[in-house]
């Protein structure tokens, strides 16, 4: 078995060699996005610092206080190298680009800051960094919020495709025979698919557990909501620790044994990234329906900053 560390930021830190890490981070609405900054600052770990600011297409006048108030808050800890303008839908080559040019900067140690990242921006950036053999220790980190809107936390989505970079290899999906679906707190799209493939796909969920009030209630209303396209079996049902990557990454690599997988990420990020990190090493499939609007006030508070380590010494942890 594999030893894949994380914890606590400082912690994670603490167990490894005296290192300076480039950060890549996303400037967002949420205070949060702050939080792997200010701890990496505290400790004396920045070798370079990038974050990236990304606008939805409907920006609003609350979008751009909120950001600004976040990144008053991010230059009250240390100015960062660099603020860089993305745009929600943009084309990959730029996250591309812009990911290539953080590599030539760094040292080799790089932290990816996931928190504020959406899932079309983290995805490719995890590959990316995963695959490059410039990238010599990487460590992704998310920090928890206090608490998440109680309403809808994004709107008009997309269809459901591809993932920029994870589409499948020969763009056939037929030869897909398993479907990982993670739950979370809206399916923004998931119950159309689910009518179309139910017949041919073996279909299996993470459910996070224990969610907590009043998460427990929005994570069953998600299940209840897909119920009404597809008929759900309590067997195919896995509850899962949504902080532990390492063991939903564990109990993917089980429930896909000898089956080609289809993702859809849906649910907590550190699921998602557990989701990533296999698709990245078996070339699979991962769709989404990507909202084109995510509310200014997503999430309240800064709390923990949980960090894992993906690559030591240039060899992926996650094999």
């Amino acid at each position: 078995m594999v030893f894949r560390p994380w914890g606590e930021l400082k912690w994670l830190l603490s167990k490894l060699p005296s290192e300076k890490f480039s950060l890549l981070g996303c400037l967002a609405t949420e205070i949060r996005c702050s939080g792997t900054y200010k701890e990496l600052s505290e400790l004396n770990s920045l070798h370079f610092s990038k974050f990236l600011e990304i606008t939805d297409p409907t920006n609003t006048n609350a979008h751009d206080d909120l950001r600004n108030k976040c990144k008053a808050v991010i230059e009250s800890i240390a100015k960062p190298n660099e603020v860089e303008q993305h745009s929600l839908l943009e084309p990959t080559e730029k996250i591309i680009n812009s990911c290539n040019a953080l590599i030539e900067k760094s040292n080799g140690q790089i932290v990816l800051d996931i928190t504020a990242f959406p899932k079309r921006f983290f995805f490719p950036l995890t590959k990316l960094l995963l695959r490059s053999a410039s990238v010599k220790n990487l460590i992704l980190t998310y920090t928890v919020p206090e608490k998440y809107f109680k309403g809808n936390l994004s709107d008009n989505a997309q269809s459901w495709a591809p993932i920029s970079l994870f589409s499948p290899l020969d763009g056939d999906e037929s030869k897909i025979d398993l479907a990982v679906i993670g739950i979370g707190f809206m399916p923004l799209g998931l119950p159309t698919f689910l009518k179309d493939k139910q017949d041919r796909l073996d279909i299996k969920f993470l459910f996070p557990f224990p969610p907590g009030p009043p998460y427990y209630q929005r994570t069953w209303d998600f299940v209840n909501q897909l119920d009404g396209s597809t008929k759900i079996d309590t067997k195919q049902i896995y509850r899962i620790d949504t902080k532990s990557v390492p063991s939903i990454f564990d109990k993917i690599s089980s429930l896909a044994k000898g089956k080609q997988v289809i993702f859809a990420p849906y649910g907590p990020k550190t699921m998602s990234l557990a989701m990533c990190l296999y698709a990245v090493l078996n070339n699979s499939p991962v769709y989404y329906t990507q909202p084109t609007s995510y509310n200014p006030n997503y999430s309240e508070g800064r709390g923990a900053s949980i960090a894992y380590l993906i690559k030591l010494n240039g060899v992926s942890l996650y094999q």
